[in-house]
């Protein structure tokens, strides 16, 4: 299996009691023609070490939950070191585009858009916002170093410690409520620039939030669809709250502000 880095990665987690023939999934992502244009990569017939180099997707991923990638090598310019370089070049927007349109289509609990090499995600897609938290929790859960409470190690934790974090995880999900994690995002600005009353998509500085259908759209893209890879850290950052966490995981949180989520419009239209 030959990948080549700075591939662009639009990365599809389906829901698990997904009914899918090949017709409808080929239709649903675009067609033969457009998908002879991507390598396809079916993440279950891979071993699970090469998932783990690839993009980790434990604990967020259940049983039975179908993944599917579809790499492209034309979009993104390739960069001379992609460590050195946070700048991801080209107009990844209509490649957002693209990733709404085969989640609207198609039966998908989680899309996302990233370059492969690199942590971070451009774009992401989700039909809830607590698996917004959940895919930004995944490097918290990971993390050999950070304990459950989020703490930083100076040595990694015991194999026991690392399993009760994972433990932990589902628990930890349930400490905020959707528009507890909404507020955390404190968006203050529409696309516009003008002021964002609750309840309508915004953008915070970096962060742009927005509703289609039962879509819900986070991205961190430039207005010329380019992509600066700092910028994913401030928005898993944000979602994930690992600063919000209570002391007992699972334990609701009665301090943190709520924001109501903006109002889902039509399929294909943005709210406003």
């Amino acid at each position: 299996m030959s990948l080549q880095l700075d591939s662009l990665v639009t990365d599809l987690i389906f829901q698990g009691n997904a009914a899918l023939d090949q017709a409808m999934l080929v239709e649903g992502l675009g067609g033969e023609e457009l998908l002879a244009t991507k390598q396809v990569l079916d993440i279950d017939r891979l071993e699970p070490r090469a998932e783990m180099e690839l993009s980790p997707s434990m604990p967020f991923r259940r049983r039975g939950e179908k993944r599917i990638m579809l790499l492209d090598a034309n979009v993104v310019p390739p960069r001379a070191d992609p460590q050195a370089d946070p700048i991801v070049r080209g107009d990844l927007r209509p490649a957002r585009e693209e990733l709404i349109g085969i989640c609207e289509r198609l039966p998908i609990r989680l899309g996302r858009l990233f370059v492969l090499g690199s942590w971070g995600d451009a774009v992401i897609v989700a039909r809830n916002i607590r698996d917004l938290r959940a895919i930004a929790l995944v490097l918290w859960a990971l993390d050999p170093q950070t304990d459950v409470d989020g703490k930083r190690r100076g040595s990694q934790l015991s194999n026991k410690e690392f399993e009760e974090k994972l433990l932990a995880y589902e628990k930890r999900l349930d400490e905020l409520d959707d528009e507890q994690i909404f507020a955390g995002l404190d968006l203050t600005a529409s696309p516009s620039g003008g002021a964002a009353s609750p309840g309508q998509a915004g953008r915070r500085g970096d962060i742009a939030f927005e509703r289609r259908g039962d879509l819900m759209i986070v991205d961190v893209l430039e207005a010329d669809g380019t992509w600066d890879q700092r910028k994913s850290m401030l928005l898993e950052q944000q979602l994930a709250a690992v600063e919000r966490f209570s002391i007992m995981p699972g334990a609701p949180s009665t301090s943190a502000p709520r924001v109501p989520l903006p109002v889902a419009g039509p399929a294909g239209v943005p709210a406003a």
